[in-house]
């Protein structure tokens, strides 16, 4: 019968890189404080439960990280509600089997690259199009772009003043995909993705991933082959395949359920490593703030 041990246990995550939802590069590790707090479930109902728990920490917490901008990963008081944020949903995992979570602590953060503004670079792209340079030309566009421009050099200033978490959420009336419908635009969600993608996510994914979803067309998304796309179709030599149905779907593209619940509650049906299917989570979160 294992030793089990009801003291409080450390699992401490080295330092490591994440690419932010604004397209920036931080460094930073966590510390993870846990308690076995039933040692028969602890037991019998998980194998390698040290290594569990070490796995599910590190994906939650890239997650959490992915999903944000630069300037609230920096600032002290958002970091520690999402260290509490953080440590409530994994705890609400552990606790399955017999472990609580007492305690996360984050390190400081390593800028290694400053975030983007995406409103500008989702412009930028469709300024650079055949079809954007056409309604440049004529100035259909061009007056937008330098109001744009000014605006949004006038919010960055005051950003580096005063620190707005709200600021970065969308007005209902200019998203891509409206979800108080059962389906949704599968053009506008591809075209939102390949916004998302750039060279730096497809260099450092480097897979392809092929999505099935019930009521939609197939979509593979190919994050291996700079400059990356997303089209309908299938993939010849995908590295992930998912499956699952389109209610399902539409709750992990609005946040309302992670694939890691998903996967866990068997909503979702991955073919390929685990590991590789997680790295979507990079885009998935980008294309969030698109929608």
């Amino acid at each position: 019968m294992p030793q089990i041990c009801p003291r409080t246990l450390i699992t401490k995550k080295s330092s490591f890189q994440v690419i932010t939802v604004d397209r920036g590069l931080v460094e930073l590790g966590a510390t993870v404080f846990l308690r076995i707090r039933d040692p028969i479930l602890a037991v019998c109902s998980i194998q390698d439960r040290n290594n569990s728990t070490r796995t599910l920490a590190n994906t939650m917490l890239y997650r959490y990280i992915s999903r944000r901008r630069i300037c609230e990963i920096t600032n002290s008081q958002d970091r520690r509600i999402m260290a509490g944020t953080f440590k409530d949903e994994l705890g609400s995992f552990t606790a399955i089997y017999g472990v609580e979570i007492t305690d996360v602590e984050m390190s400081d953060v390593k800028i290694i690259k400053e975030g983007e503004n995406l409103g500008m670079a989702a412009l930028s792209a469709v300024v650079k199009s055949d079809a954007g340079q056409k309604l440049w030309e004529v100035r259909v566009i061009a007056p937008h772009v330098e109001e744009f421009a000014r605006e949004a050099a006038e919010k960055a200033d005051a950003d580096a003043e005063t620190h707005d978490p709200g600021r970065s959420a969308p007005p209902e009336d200019e998203t891509l995909i409206d979800f108080q419908d059962a389906t949704f635009d599968e053009d506008r969600l591809i075209t939102a993705i390949n916004l998302a993608i750039d060279d730096q996510l497809a260099n450092a994914i480097g897979r392809v991933f092929q999505v099935n979803c019930a009521g939609l067309s197939p979509m593979f998304i190919d994050l291996k082959r700079a400059p990356g796309g997303c089209a309908k179709g299938t993939a010849p030599n995908p590295d992930v395949v998912f499956e699952m149905s389109q209610a399902v779907f539409l709750k992990i593209i609005k946040e309302e359920l992670s694939p890691v619940n998903a996967y866990m509650q068997g909503q979702l049906k991955v073919s390929g490593a685990i590991q590789d299917a997680l790295s979507l989570k990079y885009l998935a979160e980008r294309v969030k703030q698109l929608l």
